[in-house]
């Protein structure tokens, strides 16, 4: 019973991560910002989340098969201040009907701030705005103890200045538990879509991703810890670094310093752990990729690790947790759950 499902999961991970591999990650790709999730919790666990079975709303954003019957009635907001002036918040409600069906709806703002434009000679145009929105709806379909199923359906606004463009994805997700054993094991193919309308006649493929995910909570104390495997659809993660380049003094031959194939490998790897009290919880995080792309060799940096805390007041959670992103700069997110049924269980 525990193997052939496990077996299933891997067989629809690798048949779906080979419709994806093609080119470098960062930079090929329209919508970057469907990746980038302001929910305050999630960011604590550096987002390594997929296996994440547990109350709070905001779990569901990056894993809609996440949706169960905990989240009914529950409202969630988070923001977050990213460095250079930038702001990004979301919000989202539960509800759902019957025993086995629940939908989430949400709504993202991504807003880059006012910006000076100019002519090819320098002379003001006008101030402009840049932003992002994103429509989010999102469905789970219990089928058992075990099985787990969701989807999302997204549409997708960008506005640069003059520059339009709109687009619609999905993300298509199973989640299988073995409650006796605490176990978690969750896949997700995310953002299969299109953009149907461009910035400047240039059609740009989405950022599709393919994640695998396991985690499992300790018996005797509420914390769960999760392995996450990220971009599963390729391998080769690396970009050409400069600071990688090695020149000989005599001939002046340059060689270039490639990752070894563990380096590589741990450019797919997230770990997170959360512990989670009735009216507390901390988190913790690391990524291995944003560590090796954000750190410099000049600087010793906390790149990938990121951390949380909340805290329950009242009827309301509220959470905060600080990424580190690079030595220029870090990301504070907050975020605020609340269950409508509980003002009424007085």
């Amino acid at each position: 019973m525990f193997r052939r499902p496990l077996t299933s999961l891997f067989i629809v991970v690798f048949s779906l991560a080979a419709l994806g591999v093609s080119g470098q990650v960062g930079g090929n790709y329209t919508y970057a910002f469907l990746n980038l999730s302001p929910a305050a919790r999630p960011s604590g666990l550096a987002q390594a989340t997929l296996a994440s079975v547990g109350r709070d709303i905001q779990f569901a954003w990056l894993n809609p098969a996440l949706l169960n019957s905990d989240h009914r009635r529950q409202i969630g907001f988070s923001y977050v201040n990213v460095p250079g002036g930038v702001g990004s918040a979301e919000a989202s409600y539960g509800f759902g009907y019957g025993d086995k069906h629940n939908i989430m709806v949400g709504f993202r703002y991504l807003d880059f701030g006012n910006f000076v434009g100019t002519d090819i000679a320098g002379n003001p145009t006008g101030d402009f705005r840049a932003s992002d929105q994103l429509l989010n709806g999102s469905y789970s379909y219990r089928l058992d103890s075990n099985w787990q199923f969701g989807g999302s359906f997204k549409l997708i606004n960008s506005v640069y200045e003059s520059y339009n463009s709109f687009g619609t994805a999905i993300d298509l997700a199973a989640i299988y538990q073995i409650p006796e054993s605490r176990f978690a094991f969750a896949v997700i193919a995310k953002n299969i879509g299109v953009q149907l309308v461009t910035y400047a006649g240039q059609r740009e493929p989405l950022p599709f991703e393919m994640q695998f995910a396991v985690s499992n909570q300790f018996e005797h104390l509420p914390f769960r810890w999760t392995v996450q495997l990220e971009n599963l659809q390729q391998w080769d993660l690396t970009y050409f670094d400069p600071n990688a380049v090695t020149r000989d003094p005599i001939t002046g031959e340059e060689t270039y310093d490639d990752l070894n194939f563990g380096e590589k490998l741990l450019r797919h790897v997230s770990v997170s752990g959360d512990l989670d009290f009735k009216s507390f919880n901390a988190q913790l995080g690391y990524s291995f990729r944003a560590r090796g792309e954000m750190t410099i060799p000049s600087r010793r940096t906390s790149a990938g690790l990121t951390y949380g805390l909340g805290i329950k007041l009242y009827k309301f959670r509220i959470n905060y947790s600080r990424k580190y992103v690079h030595v220029a700069g870090r990301m504070h997110h907050i975020g605020v759950t609340v269950n409508l049924d509980e003002f009424g269980s007085e």
